[in-house]
């Protein structure tokens, strides 16, 4: 960010190193932003002056994205306010060339506002409108939603920052695919086991992976876990994963009759299913599980 100061060389020294020097009265500081002031001092209330670099500012060299088991949520923001959506089974890569603002079947459309950290606006296509609010993090943004076509909400939910230049990766399957595991000769859980593949790093050094578990108990109460992994990387290759699915009681050896369990990362992703066991000695499931 480009910040413009409207203040005197020498009325800088005074503040940072402390010399006693007349300052004529009501003397102010400036502080300017695209030529608006931002902030505004009299000289003799201010201290002094720190400079701090700040990550958690909406980028605007990608696209934010949620990725779902069978498509991604996109959106993508534009300096002067506006921001569009799309949903696409097709990774940043290859949606890169059409989705933008030029491109009038991208009809998914609002205007945001940032007011400190947090960040709202509302999406309006031909079906209705969506209304969103968050924070922004580090390349990320956590966001609510509410929509007005059909009355879904869906709260807390991560949209990962991923650049236009793409690492080019993939997710492969490694055995046992799924496996279970046991304490003191009782079902506790299950472990998936899958590779990340990593062809060209694009000069990354990490890899943030999403995963997401869920899955219905014989009784019908259904979950669903989400949780983000950063996998530092080193270059191109094959970088062997696992995942720990347990239940959210460990006094109870029970977990779901099956579920599916999805990683996904710069729109690639992969699935499995895994089908749990009834214990016996307990006599009954829990529909509570948690990922390890």
């Amino acid at each position: 960010m480009k910040v413009k100061f409207s203040i005197f060389i020498t009325t800088i020294a005074i503040l940072l190193f402390g010399f006693e020097t007349i300052v004529a009265q009501n003397t102010k500081a400036y502080f300017k932003k695209n030529g608006q002031i931002v902030f505004e001092s009299a000289i003799s209330d201010i201290d002094s002056i720190i400079f701090r670099q700040v990550n958690d500012e909406l980028r605007y060299d990608g696209v934010y994205y949620d990725a779902e088991p069978t498509y991604t949520n996109y959106l993508r923001f534009y300096e002067d306010g506006l921001v569009i959506l799309t949903s696409s089974t097709g990774t940043i890569t290859q949606i890169k060339n059409w989705f933008n603002r030029e491109n009038s079947s991208v009809n998914d459309r609002g205007e945001y506002k940032i007011v400190g950290d947090s960040i709202y606006f509302q999406v309006t296509s031909n079906d209705g409108s969506i209304d969103y609010n968050g924070q922004i993090s580090q390349d990320k943004i956590v966001l609510n939603s509410y929509s007005h076509i059909n009355g879904n909400i869906r709260n807390n939910v991560e949209y990962l920052f991923g650049p236009w230049v793409q690492p080019n990766i993939a997710f492969t399957a490694r055995n046992p695919i799924t496996e279970s595991l046991y304490t003191n000769g009782f079902f506790e859980g299950s472990r998936v086991n899958f590779n990340l593949v990593v062809y060209d790093a694009a000069g990354m050094t990490s890899i943030t992976i999403t995963e997401v578990a869920q899955g219905t108990t014989p009784n019908g109460i259904s979950g669903k876990i989400t949780q983000t992994r950063v996998i530092p990387i080193s270059g191109a290759g094959t970088y062997p994963l696992s995942q720990e699915m347990w239940n959210g009681n460990q006094s109870y050896a029970n977990i779901y009759s099956g579920f599916t369990y999805t990683v996904s990362a710069y729109g690639m992703s992969y699935t499995t299913k895994y089908s749990g066991s009834y214990d016996s000695y307990m006599g009954n499931w829990t529909h509570y599980f948690g990922i390890k």
